[in-house]
């Protein structure tokens, strides 16, 4: 069965194997997959976090800190 995804899910997912071989992780988790989500500025579910007043950034910078030490 072939899935139908979105423009935005296809970019996200690359973005996320991208984060995975930049910070040395051998697969792919929700964590980054949340880091390629946040390389997508007019997404919906970054429109929706910066709306509720969410640090991006900080986000970014923890689980970075985080999954850098696996």
């Amino acid at each position: 069965m072939e899935a139908k995804l979105s423009e935005h899910t296809h970019q996200a997912v690359g973005f996320s194997r991208d984060e995975a071989i930049r910070l040395k992780n051998g697969a792919i988790g929700v964590e980054h997959l949340f880091l390629g989500i946040l390389r997508l500025p007019d997404c919906s579910a970054i429109s929706l976090l910066t709306a509720l007043g969410t640090d991006l950034g900080q986000i970014k910078q923890r689980i970075e800190s985080q999954i850098g030490q696996i």
